[in-house]
């Protein structure tokens, strides 16, 4: 099947004048609800973002005095203006609950968009849509002529998105839509990048924009620590359970070592029944959902950053965050050979990679606590490793890649 960009805006890059005078507009899912922690972490000094946050940071810092972004959570839909100096403003009235049916949800969250971009009365300069669906809504405003440039920023891929068949159906027809439509692709992977190739989308329009991260101003090599380091969301395909499962393995060799689990999700409380049933409670802690500080606090205590994905749904095309979030630490890695992020890991040095084995696991672990010069050379080589993912360097390559130089330059070149 060919692609070809049927798409008659120009570029960001040609608009003219300095981006105070650019008007963007960023849609994005979230499953964090409540305001604060947005507002924490688009004017604090979070350290970890997920791309759609990063983004809205890199586009205030930027110098854009006009950023909408629209947030559909899990129960509503709501909008904040992000202004230049840092403010945030929530216009009154929109924020909108939304119905438990996923149909009827994905249509508010679509006419909640174009109702935003209307009430605006203005053509926006920039439209991203942080997934396929938000995408097309992009796709809708610049038909309307309320658009200029759409960019579909693809974070989250799967061959089988829904379990339900109907609903995968219509998730690929709208991808493919997006894919066809918008002016450019941004994918947070290779492994999707190529697929958008294999479909005929030039070159040109489609990228590979990774997961980056805020490194630390003066960052040293983990301390050496016999403990492992889970970050990050709970759920099946996480792999957490291997890990779990390999602690008496490596307890038989290395009698000190720990668990640490920090996170919540779905499988949070069959993880710590778990633990229970291996009698593992005085080795692994399961703290839950922890703040950003505290995490901190227990990556510059040292340790090993685990990552034990098991093959299959959406992790094949991920570029998960928690692994960015351990060489920030300078953590050495530990993780199965599921996302495309373990290539770099293994290429680089910064830690072992392993199948979706209990063997190989243990394995893996038990020769990092062992061979304390190893344990060191991943930990430095993975904090080389993250230098290469810093944030402003990941937009300002993608913006470059994809002519829309205006937002790629610094403000002291504007």
């Amino acid at each position: 099947m060919t692609c070809t960009n049927c798409c008659t805006s120009s570029p960001v890059g040609d608009a003219g004048g300095d981006r105070g005078g650019l008007s963007v507009m960023e849609v994005t899912h979230t499953m964090i609800a409540g305001s604060q922690w947005h507002d924490t972490v688009l004017s604090g000094e979070t350290w970890s973002l997920t791309p759609s946050f990063a983004l809205a940071r890199y586009l205030r810092d930027r110098g854009v005095a006009d950023l909408v972004l629209v947030l559909h959570h899990t129960n509503a839909s709501e909008t904040l203006l992000i202004r230049g100096d840092g403010r945030i403003e929530k216009p009154n009235g929109q924020r909108v609950a939304k119905p438990k049916y996923t149909g009827l949800s994905a249509l508010q969250e679509f006419l909640f968009t174009i109702g935003v971009a209307l009430r605006a009365r203005k053509r926006f300069t920039l439209y991203v849509g942080v997934d396929a669906f938000n995408a097309l809504s992009g796709i809708v405003l610049r038909k309307l002529g309320l658009v200029q440039t759409v960019i579909f920023y693809c974070i989250d891929y799967a061959d089988t998105r829904f379990r339900n068949p109907i609903l995968n159906w219509i998730y690929h027809r709208v991808d493919l839509l997006s894919t066809r439509h918008s002016d450019y692709i941004w994918n947070l992977s290779d492994r999707v990048n190529m697929i958008r190739l294999d479909l005929g989308v030039p070159p040109e329009r489609t990228r590979h924009v990774p997961v980056g991260l805020y490194m630390q101003e003066e960052a040293q090599p983990a301390r050496y620590t016999r403990r492992l380091i889970y970050f990050g969301f709970l759920d099946a395909y996480k792999g957490v359970d291997l890990a779990i499962k390999t602690m008496k393995t490596i307890l038989a060799q290395i009698p000190d070592a720990k668990l640490t689990i920090m996170g919540g999700g779905p499988h949070l409380s069959e993880l710590t029944a778990l633990v229970r049933r291996e009698n593992l409670e005085d080795v692994i802690s399961t703290l839950g959902y922890v703040s950003y500080e505290k995490a901190a606090e227990i990556f510059q205590e040292g340790g090993i950053g685990i990552a034990p994905f098991a093959p299959g749904f959406i992790s094949t095309y991920s570029d998960p965050e928690k692994v960015k979030d351990y060489i920030r630490f300078g953590c050495p890695v530990v993780m199965t050979n599921v996302p495309e992020i373990h290539e770099e890991i293994e290429r680089n040095g910064a830690g072992i990679v392993v199948r979706y084995d209990m063997k190989e696991f243990a394995d893996a672990v038990i020769r990092l606590f062992s061979d304390t010069a190893l344990y060191r050379s991943c930990s430095v080589n993975a904090l080389k490793m993250a230098s290469g993912y810093k944030w402003d360097n990941v937009y300002e390559k993608a913006f470059r890649d994809t002519g829309l130089p205006l937002l790629a330059r610094d403000r002291t070149m504007s």
